[in-house]
């Protein structure tokens, strides 16, 4: 809904204010602090009108009037319209999450700990899903004559483990020579770029079986099922009045503790490029919507593998969340790169 330049600046003063305030805002207060070239009488009747069309209400008749999620909308959208800048923490950010270990668990954590720090909201960390991920390294471990164990390790830190039954036995040291031949091909590979045919190329190397359980586990769907949620700072939700309801609360962390549920939002946006914002009546779960959900994803050469959000009110600070946000899932970027298909 597009709104006249007047109406518009009344909406993102009211909106601005109640983020930072939590009471409602009157029209005397905009005049006074925002230096309106109008009335009080003006503003009044604009955001009168501006409650008709459902971007504000009133709780009660003497009172000021306060965003519902409408106006919140409108005000990202013009928030992500005109750019979302650099956080003042982002140094600190990117020294820590491009210097973790090269271990994809510590960075998951090192990433959820400087969200829920800098933000003071609660933070969501979809793991990278494994099939966007490359190969690294395949071991093959003899368990007996014709059993095996088949142990793959991406570049992401993701392992598939199987135990193999094979239709006949193959010796130590060809097992030495298929593996070795294994790593040196696909190392670097994406798996969703390993097929038959590329592995057909490898058939006097290696034995059909092994190639054939190797080809299925890269194609395996369930690969992507489960990827793993880390939620951090959930009892940051007891800091916002919003939530001093304890019966709202008590729907809010039912709905966290099905981390399940959760993931599953969240991957349906894995493919969306930039922002994606719920706010309050918007989110999929009824459970949330008294809440805003922020997720941005994370990528592997460019091509995207996780997904970093956070969950707060729905009076939350947008520019400084995204602007947060979307450092931390550069920098996620940078490092998960920097582990590298080679590394």
């Amino acid at each position: 809904m597009e709104l006249d330049p007047r109406q518009e600046q009344v909406l993102l003063a009211v909106v601005r204010e109640y983020i930072r305030t939590v009471q409602p805002v009157s029209s005397s207060y905009l005049v006074e602090k925002y230096g309106l070239n109008c009335s009080s009488a003006t503003v009044r009747n604009v955001m009168a009108r501006l409650e008709e069309l459902g971007f504000l209400s009133q709780p009660h008749t003497s009172a000021g009037r306060i965003p519902q999620d409408l106006a919140y909308r409108y005000y990202v959208d013009r928030l992500v319209e005109s750019g979302i800048g650099t956080p003042p923490e982002a140094p600190v950010i990117r020294d820590e999450v491009v210097g973790a270990q090269d271990v994809l668990e510590t960075l998951m954590e090192q990433a959820s700990r400087l969200l829920t720090q800098t933000t003071r909201h609660t933070s969501l960390i979809l793991a990278p899903r494994l099939r966007r991920s490359f190969f690294r390294y395949l071991q093959l471990v003899p368990l007996g004559p014709r059993r095996l164990l088949f142990v793959l390790l991406t570049q992401t830190g993701s392992i598939v483990e199987k135990i193999l039954e094979l239709s006949l036995p193959v010796p130590p040291d060809l097992l030495e020579g298929m593996t070795e031949a294994l790593n040196r091909r696909l190392r670097g590979v994406s798996l969703t770029d390993i097929s038959q045919e590329l592995l057909g190329e490898m058939r006097s190397d290696v034995d059909e079986q092994i190639l054939q359980e190797l080809t299925l586990a890269a194609r395996d769907d369930s690969l992507d099922s489960g990827s793993r949620l880390v939620l951090g700072g959930t009892s940051r939700l007891l800091d916002q009045p919003e939530f001093r309801d304890v019966e709202r609360l008590r729907k809010i962390l039912k709905v966290l503790e099905e981390e399940k549920i959760l993931a599953e939002v969240l991957i349906k946006t894995l493919d969306t490029p930039g922002f994606r914002i719920w706010i309050g009546q918007e989110n999929e779960l009824a459970e949330m919507s008294g809440c805003s959900l922020l997720a941005v994803s994370y990528s592997l050469w460019g091509e995207p593998v996780g997904i970093l959000g956070l969950l707060g009110p729905t009076r939350m600070p947008y520019d400084r969340m995204l602007a947060i946000l979307n450092c931390v899932a550069q920098s996620m970027s940078q490092r998960l790169e920097r582990m590298g298909p080679l590394a």
